[in-house]
């Protein structure tokens, strides 16, 4: 057989392992900056192993694809796929590194066979017979020695073959022509390649009998028979692959030849060919199986083997031959129990963690196969396999990865598992050694298979494993520890406990138990159920256990092996177990220095030397590992306060005490936790004081032990809190010295002591009744070294609060003492809760009379109190401002304020330090009380205490809005100058706090001030356009709206005053709603109001721009219902003005006014009332006369006038002298211009006395617009005939005729409507108009005129009349009348406009009307000091967590307790397998082969 050069492929072996490792480096770099290297290990050397890779692949999410673990399963896969996503993401990774060339993927190119059969020969026998060149074989067996011709055949029946191949055979290289082994799909079409195939199958069948002698396989392997087996391997025939497999099984019976046969290329030429065919028959697959098995044997070879030929195992391994799958599952276990040591020419050295891992990952998918097998010795052999890999420290997280547990819950379900249920819980303990892997292997229920086999199992050593896997189960995360407990884990502890003394002490298992039992109280949610299921009781009996852990203990607990030595890791867990907290560099330097048989390892002896040593350096050695676990776990199960009462009953508090009987420092200062969990239930705080606990505690505590002191001063904390309202328990305490321990515990300078201790004297000065008795005790001087020393702000914090507690009680005589330390305090901390307390301190102080003088006088406070208000948070502010409000109640502290600028610097922290409501009100009474003292107030004004007040009434703020009207009505009630100083920001401020609207910040007193004094600063000149501006009267409406004599009397006044300003402040007045004020103000009943609203009425209508807002604001209605219900003849004519003023404009009567006015109810009627009413009162009348006038201007107003009765009073103005009776002519006359009211007119009795009174008074004016009013009058419907019917109607005609122009044009026009009318034609025949019309005729120059005349004559002579012609002139013109023609237009009749001259507006202001004056008397101001008092405003003391129940986690080295192997355990009766009964196989037995030499053997 040709092969390629050993040293040529190791040199390729080499270089593939070379490229390999340079991928592997390239991902050292992001392995390194995502720290994923173990702690402990340096990532620039640590080997990079499967675990590392595994976690690249999470921390970059790879795995979140589907299926990327089975498509992923080795590590060469996993580099694979991580270079790749490198590469990928290079510009966001970029981590600067040669980038190796990535493995590529090697398409595997198909094998070309070579067909080699027998190597070269030159022996004794070749040529020997005529009819051959050559025998095979032979020149090395004896012949006599077996009947080759009578050998039975592999195949069933015997058969006779020729054992000679002829020179053909080899003059084609061992084949026929016509085959190709590597052409599976050949076909062999000649008889010859028939027959040279059978020729073929023949000598293998010939090699095979000959492989069934014992003692021949040396020489067999030295013919050639390696190299044949190459040949067949790559056959078809299943004859020929049996006897293929047959051979290979045979000759490794001789275990020496093994590795020359592995050497020659065995696996690659033939084992993976034949696993390759489909038609492998069981016989051949037996063969492979016999065969990998004893390779397996081969310690050094068995690793090589089994990568190579995993492929083939698996296949083996799900063969349904029974022997078959044995053997594959014995190989398998071998492979297991050889991954310790490798084996290399002249040396042993350690597998690399790779390989190792690479291993586990490929054979444990077989492994979880087999675990389903139905054999029994398969399903032990799996045990074994499983047993050999947990002992395997980077095994054994891989396993629980690949699904281990579910695999071992199976095998502990068959009914065999006794046989190998050792094998199984050592399995399993080994695996709980995985720390990483453990959640997994409890989610898996791992923790029910080891419950199980606790229970089931009865031998020392299994409730040993089991303890041991239960306790590293324990050391989880919390959250996992629940489901350990829901899976008995408790139980199984437990029930441990029960038998703890069937132990020996160097098994360490009543540690082990106790740490199992610590780490599940851990779980706070689990509590309850631990206490239900005993765990409670377990530990105490633990802790009754009087056995004391030794050096010894500590040794073996951490010995995994039982070899007597451990390494650095394990040192470091057996210190630990010690207590002794060392580095990993310091662990490397001990051992360094103690091994002194340079082995790496630490014997007992010399860890007693490395123990001695650490001893005399200081370092405390922990001898009682056992009863720290317990205290620990009894302090866990107190944490919860649910578990106080069953814990009590059980004797907790005699077995804490107990334990502190040891005198062991950390024991004592876990029992003394444990307490400390008792007392934060406040249920159980008697009982604890009642077993003596606290008078224990002193004494912890005057040992000056500072861990102990940290509980013990947590414990005071609670029980002080608990009985701060219980004088009787407080008083006992400080009798018992507690404030000694305290000074003590603050001595030994420790923060945590500096804040209990700060603490506990919070809490004991609640109770008011002992504040002299602490005093006298020295609390002040513990509070003030705490302030000095301390740096920790909840320290100081807590000073804060005792030293504010002891202010609202303390005695006068202590007073100052107290004073001094809130000042040391203050000046030593800048923290706000701190000046919160000092600042509420304060605040008490001066609520107190007695202590506020000492305060009031010490311009130092008045510093603090100054700086608090300047930069503090609110809260302590607000206490500041309170202090210092109360403080300036005093007279002297105003001046000593003053003196020192602090007012100033008062004003400043109102109005600019502080934005909170609260704060600028006590301020704002701060400045009122400065302001009080009339000593000090025009000084206080010109420090900016005043203005600052206004300022702060800007507020949305009741009281500072309150104080602001309150100091401003007092400044209104002095002298004009005082006065003076508020009119310009006073006022506007005033009239802006007066007018809010603000349910929230409405105040009826604070309206009354404001009302006050702006009736006080009215009278000033100034004060209208300040006022009108400022809203005032929107202020004194809403005061009217209030039922109160004192706030009519404020608007009444102020409006009065108000209406006398400049005319556009009464303009602004009006335009801001005065009118509606003043309609409220006239429904008074008092006089005093009435004349205001009156006069003021009178006074605002003076302003022309300001008439038609009063007019549209209904003021005349309101004017008319005053007037009308007073015989105050003043009154009266303050009303009439008012409303002659609304009626007129600039230059005459304002027509939209009077409009409006006419609409308006009573108006009318209400005038002519008062006109009838004072009709003997000339000025009232005349002013009536004008209104009435002005209304009658407006056309669409005559239908109303009349309807309101107005055509009576006109009659009545008939009848008076000049200028009423001119108006009432002027108004009769203008509603001519009304058509529609004509009628009404005509039959009313005043036309008639308007007529006549025209016709008396004659004159040009008087008789045109008699004229007028009668044209107007005869064009209406229905008139004609009742004019023509009055008396003095053709008086009228005659009068208003030869006047004119105009008048002989109405007459003539008025004298042709008539004649036309039907009605009244009759009787105009027979007046004297034909005369008047012959006249006018001769007497205008009017051609039209004339032409009108003749025309009215011609009808009415055609009418045949009576009229006498006597008169030449009437014959005269009608003889020079003309005859129109018949389209000449007809005469125009519209109506005639009357136009009157209206005289301009009379102004009746103070000159022509006595307006009255009204009396107004000021109050007195009003002074009153503001005190601050009331419950103080104290924020709470925030919780800390030193004062929660406590939960303590026990040291890791408990949660790593042993690596679950005490011994090396074999695999029994699975040595070196011997198959003796396979048919045609050679045995191994040597005895037996000598018996049976003269028979063909077979394998059994």
């Amino acid at each position: 057989m040709k092969s390629t050069p050993r040293c040529a492929l190791r040199l390729s072996d080499r270089l593939e392992e070379l490229k390999r490792r340079e991928n592997l480096e390239r991902l050292r770099a992001p392995l390194i900056e995502h720290s994923l290297f173990p702690h402990g290990k340096d990532g620039q050397t640590a080997t990079i192993t499967v675990e590392e890779l595994k976690k690249l692949v999470r921390q970059w999410k790879l795995h979140e694809v589907r299926g990327f673990w089975k498509t992923h399963p080795e590590k060469e896969d996993l580099i694979r796929a991580l270079l790749n996503h490198m590469d990928d993401m290079d510009e966001i990774y970029n981590y600067d590194k040669v980038v190796p060339v990535r493995p590529t993927e090697q398409i595997p190119q198909k094998k070309r066979h070579v067909g080699r059969i027998l190597k070269p020969y030159s022996g004794d026998l070749f040529g020997h017979t005529e009819n051959t060149d050559g025998i095979i074989y032979l020149s090395r067996y004896d012949t006599k020695k077996v009947d080759l011709k009578s050998a039975p055949s592999v195949f069933g029946q015997g058969k006779k073959f020729n054992s000679f191949v002829d020179k053909s055979f080899f003059e084609n290289d061992g084949k026929s022509k016509d085959y190709d082994s590597d052409n599976d799909s050949d076909t062999i079409g000649t008889k010859d390649s028939i027959a040279m195939n059978e020729r073929r199958i023949g000598i293998a069948e010939q090699l095979y009998k000959y492989s069934t002698c014992p003692g021949i396989e040396k020489n067999m392997i030295a013919e050639g028979t390696v190299e044949a087996l190459d040949d067949f391997a790559h056959m078809d025939d299943p004859r020929a692959l049996n006897c293929c497999a047959a051979i290979l099984a045979n000759l490794t019976v001789e275990r020496s030849l093994c590795p020359e046969i592995l050497e020659s290329g065995i696996i690659t030429d033939v084992i993976q060919p034949l696993n390759q065919k489909a038609n492998l028959t069981d016989i051949a697959k037996r063969g492979l199986a016999y065969t990998l098995y004893r390779f397996s044997l081969l310690e050094d070879k068995v690793l090589s083997v089994f990568r190579e030929c995993s492929d083939c195992l698996m296949n083996l391994i799900k063969s349904e031959d029974e022997e078959t799958k044995m053997c594959a599952a014995a190989a398998l276990v071998n492979v297991t129990g050889a991954m310790v040591v490798s084996f290399r020419p002249g040396q042993v050295v350690n597998i690399g963690g790779d390989d190792r891992q690479r291993i586990v990952e490929q054979v444990m998918p077989f492994l979880k196969e087999l675990c389903g097998s139905p054999l029994p010795h398969v399903r032990l052999a799996v045990a074994r396999a499983f047993k050999n890999f947990s002992m395997y420290e980077n095994a054994r997280l891989t396993m629980v990865e690949a699904g281990c547990c579910e695999s071992l819950l199976k095998l502990i379900s068959y009914p065999e598992i006794e046989s190998y249920r050792i094998d199984v819980i050592t399995a399993v303990a080994n695996l709980t050694n995985a720390v990483d892997g453990r959640e997994r292997m409890i989610k898996d229920g791992i923790v029910s298979c080891i419950f199980k086999l606790g229970n089931d199992g009865d031998t020392t050593e299994n409730k040993k494993l089991v303890a041991c896997a239960m306790a590293n189960l324990t050391g989880v995360s919390k959250d996992m520890i629940g489901h350990v407990v829901m899976n008995g884990a408790a139980k199984s502890l437990v029930s441990l406990c029960k038998v703890i003394n069937e132990f020996d002490d160097a098994d360490t298992i009543d540690i082990r138990v106790a740490a199992g039992l610590a780490n599940l109280t851990v779980h706070e949610q689990s509590i309850l159920k631990l206490i239900a299921s005993d765990v409670h009781t377990s530990l105490m009996i633990l802790a009754k256990d009087e056995g004391v852990a030794s050096l010894k203990e500590a040794f073996d607990m951490v010995d995994s092996d039982g070899q007597g030595a451990i390494d650095v890791a394990e040192l470091r867990q057996a210190t630990g177990a010690l207590g002794l907290e060392l580095t990993q560099s310091e662990i490397n330097q001990l051992v360094e220095i103690f091994d002194k048989d340079d082995s790496g390892q630490l014997e007992f002896p010399e860890f007693k030397l490395l123990i001695k040593y650490q001893a005399e350096h200081g370092a405390s050695v922990q001898l009682h590992t056992r009863q720290v676990l317990v205290a620990i776990g009894l302090c866990n199960l107190l944490s919860d306060f649910n578990t106080h009462e069953t814990l009590h009953k059980a004797g907790v508090i005699d077995v804490v005490r107990r334990l502190t009987e040891i005198n062991d420092k950390e024991v004592n200062l876990y029992c003394a936790k444990a307490l400390s969990n008792l007392v934060a239930n406040p249920k159980m705080r008697n009982k604890v004081v009642q077993a003596g606990v606290f008078e224990e505690w002193m004494e912890l505590i005057d040992r000056k032990d500072m861990e102990c002191c940290k509980v013990c001063g947590n414990a005071l904390v609670h029980m002080t809190a608990s009985a701060m309202f219980q004088t009787t328990t407080i008083t006992y305490m400080i009798d018992n010295n507690i404030l000694d321990r305290v000074h003590k515990m603050i001595e030994m300078k420790d923060k945590y002591l500096y804040f209990y201790c700060a603490t506990i004297l919070c809490n004991l000065v609640v109770d008011e009744s002992n504040h002299d008795r602490l005093i006298k005790n020295g609390i002040l001087d513990s509070i003030d070294t705490l302030t000095m020393e301390s740096v920790e702000a909840e320290t100081k914090i807590r000073c804060g609060a005792a030293l504010e507690r002891l202010s609202s009680s303390l005695s006068t005589d202590h007073s100052e003492r107290l004073v001094n330390s809130l000042s040391l305090l203050l000046n030593n901390t800048s923290d706000a809760s701190v000046t919160h307390y000092i600042s509420v301190a304060f605040f008490s102080l001066s609520s107190r009379p007695e202590v506020a003088p000492l305060l009031a006088r010490s311009e130092e406070i008045h510093k603090l109190l100054i700086s608090m208000m300047r930069g503090a948070p609110g809260e302590t502010q607000i206490h500041g401002a309170k202090a210092l409000c109360n403080l300036t109640c005093d007279e002297e502290c105003s001046r000593l304020l003053l003196k020192t600028g602090h007012v100033s610097d008062f004003v400043v922290i109102a109005i600019l330090r502080t934005n909170s409501p609260l704060i600028k009100e006590i301020c704002s009474q701060s400045l009122f009380n400065l302001l009080h003292h009339e000593s000090l107030r025009e000084q206080m004004v010109e420090t900016g205490v005043l203005w600052a007040i206004l300022k702060l009434s800007k507020l949305d703020s009741k009281q500072t809005q309150n104080i602001c009207a309150k100091v401003l009505f007092n400044f209104s009630c002095y002298d004009a100058n005082m006065k003076q100083k508020i009119m310009e920001h006073g006022v506007p401020r005033l009239l802006s706090i007066a007018t809010i609207h603000d349910a929230e910040l409405e105040d009826p007193e604070t309206k009354q001030f404001c009302a006050g004094a702006l009736c006080n600063l009215a009278f000033r000149p100034e004060a209208g356009a300040l006022y009108a501006k400022g809203g005032a009267i929107g202020f004194m409406k809403e005061l009217m709206d209030i039922e109160d004599d004192d706030n009519e009397m404020y608007c009444a006044t102020i409006l009065y005053n108000l209406s006398h300003c400049e005319i556009d402040s009464r303009l602004t007045l009006v335009h801001e709603n005065a009118v509606p004020l003043l309609i409220n103000l006239s429904k008074s009943t008092k006089e005093r109001t009435i004349i205001a609203s009156l006069g003021s009425s009178l006074l605002l209508s003076l302003c022309i721009p300001a008439r038609r807002d009063m007019v549209s604001e209904d003021l005349a209605p309101a004017l008319i219902r005053c007037v009308s219900n007073t015989d105050n003849l003043v009154l009266v004519i303050l009303g009439i003005s008012s409303l002659y003023h609304l009626t007129c404009g600039v230059d005459s009567h304002d027509g939209e006014s009077v409009i409006e006015l006419v609409k308006q109810t009573s108006v009318v009627e209400g005038v002519c009332s008062i006109a009838g009413k004072y009709k003997d009162n000339e000025f009232i009348v005349k002013i009536c006369s004008r209104i009435i006038l002005n209304f009658a201007l407006e056309e669409s107003n005559h239908m109303l006038m009349i309807d309101g009765g107005v055509l009576e009073t006109i009659e009545m103005f008939f009848g008076m002298d000049r200028e009423v009776l001119e108006n009432a002519r002027k108004c009769f006359s203008v509603f001519s211009n009304t058509e529609s009211v004509l009628g009404g007119l005509l039959g009313h009795a005043t036309f008639d006395t308007y007529c006549e009174q025209m016709l008396k008074l004659g004159g040009e004016s008087n008789l045109t617009f008699l004229s007028q009013v009668l044209y107007n009058t005869s064009r209406v419907a229905g008139c004609c005939l009742p004019l023509v019917q009055k008396s003095y109607y053709e008086n009228c005609i005659i009068a208003t005729s030869l006047k004119n122009p105009l008048m002989n044009t109405l007459c003539v026009k008025t004298i042709k409507i008539m004649v036309d009318s039907p009605t009244s034609k009759d009787l105009m025949m027979k007046s004297n108009c034909a005369g008047v019309l012959s006249r006018v005729s001769q007497a205008t120059k009017d051609a039209d005129l004339k032409q009108l005349c003749g025309k009215i004559l011609n009808s009415m002579s055609n009418r045949k009349s009576t009229v006498t012609y006597s008169e030449g002139s009437i014959v005269a013109v009608l003889s020079t009348f003309e005859e129109p023609d018949s389209d000449e237009e007809g005469v125009d009749l519209k109506p005639v406009a009357v136009v009157i001259d209206e005289m301009v507006p009379e102004i009746l202001d103070e000159s022509v009307v006595e307006i009255p004056k009204i009396a107004y008397k000021a109050a007195a101001a009003k002074w009153s000091l503001f005190v601050q008092s009331g419950s103080k405003d104290v924020k709470p003391l925030p919780a800390s967590p030193e004062m929660q129940a406590l939960i303590l986690n026990p040291p890791r080295v408990f949660t790593l307790q042993t690596n679950g192997c005490f011994e090396k355990i074999d695999v029994p009766g699975l040595g070196k397998l011997l198959v003796e009964d396979i048919e045609l196989l050679a045995q191994t037995n040597h005895v037996q082969r000598e018996q049976d030499q003269e028979a063909a053997l077979g394998g059994g």
